[in-house]
């Protein structure tokens, strides 16, 4: 899930998509095959527009660009800069509050942003203006895969989107189709591995936050690589990140209390006693790279 560091200012509320979705109940099948693990609900998609607007009620201005020494960020943005080069035209997909996007726009990226939320978009915008990228980072209210910017793009980026999406494996095809000669494709996505997740499922049969959270799915790091190659990607890098200490401060109650007072002097202890964890227990974000099986 994306939340911002404690040091980032934004008013709450407007974060990004795995935030509880308010008022949404039940368990409904997914519409449509998926390669993850299917166990939560799937709205319509204009339920799914009114359950993001309520997310994004506006007001969500970044007060600067994200680092790579932020909590939430650290296990992203280095994969993302691995493959990112100044000029590149990046597609960022459910873009939430524009952090991943003002990144690679200060980065010298010429960067469109899309989410399904125009109070999103606004925030977006509006973040860019004051931070000085509205020249390199474009936003746009879009329903993807529903509707599809125009191409090629030689990154696309999409992170935390693909358990939300219906069928995912057709928002896959329209990434590959999107991506230029030689461009990559990044995913990021919560594992079914997760140790507080797993631990619900033992003990309640079903996990409160991928309810609230409007997930459909989880992956297994086998599931995702088995959707992106059949899809027509091919494999470049695969990390397994997020272990136990980052799983339960983004996804319990008490954790999230805790990561208001998570500053810079305790955010490398957090991030090494972490990685340390995920051996342990499990991991619960899946970060993947891919390219266009044409380009191998």
């Amino acid at each position: 899930m994306l939340l911002l560091d404690s040091d980032m200012e934004v008013t709450p509320g407007s974060l990004g998509p795995d935030l509880p979705w308010p008022g949404v109940r039940g368990i409904i099948r997914s519409a449509a095959p998926s390669a993850g693990t299917d166990h939560v609900l799937d709205p319509s998609r204009a339920e799914a527009r009114l359950q993001y607007e309520q997310l994004h009620p506006g007001g969500g201005v970044l007060s600067r660009v994200p680092r790579r020494s932020d909590l939430t960020y650290c296990h992203l943005l280095p994969v993302l800069d691995r493959y990112l080069a100044s000029g590149h035209r990046v597609l960022d997909i459910g873009c939430g509050a524009g952090a991943v996007s003002l990144y690679a726009a200060d980065r010298g990226a010429e960067v469109l942003g899309i989410d399904i939320s125009e109070n999103a978009v606004a925030s977006c915008r509006e973040s860019a203006r004051r931070l000085g990228l509205d020249g390199r980072a474009e936003f746009r209210a879009l329903d993807f895969p529903s509707v599809v910017p125009p191409g090629p793009f030689g990154m696309v980026v999409c992170f935390e989107v693909l358990e939300h999406l219906p069928n995912d494996r057709e928002a896959v095809g329209m990434i590959r189709g999107l991506l230029a000669p030689g461009g990559v494709a990044l995913f990021s996505v919560p594992s079914a591995r997760a140790p507080v997740h797993r631990l619900r499922m033992r003990l309640r049969g079903r996990d409160a936050f991928d309810i609230e959270a409007g997930h459909l799915r989880r992956y297994t790091a086998g599931e995702l690589a088995a959707l992106l190659t059949e899809e027509g990607l091919a494999m470049l890098e695969v990390r397994r990140t997020e272990g136990l200490l980052r799983n339960a401060l983004y996804v319990t109650a008490t954790g999230r209390f805790l990561l208001r007072f998570v500053r810079s002097f305790v955010k490398g202890i957090v991030t090494v006693v972490d990685n340390a964890s995920v051996g342990l227990f499990g991991e619960s974000q899946i970060i993947v790279a891919t390219r266009r099986q044409a380009d191998e």
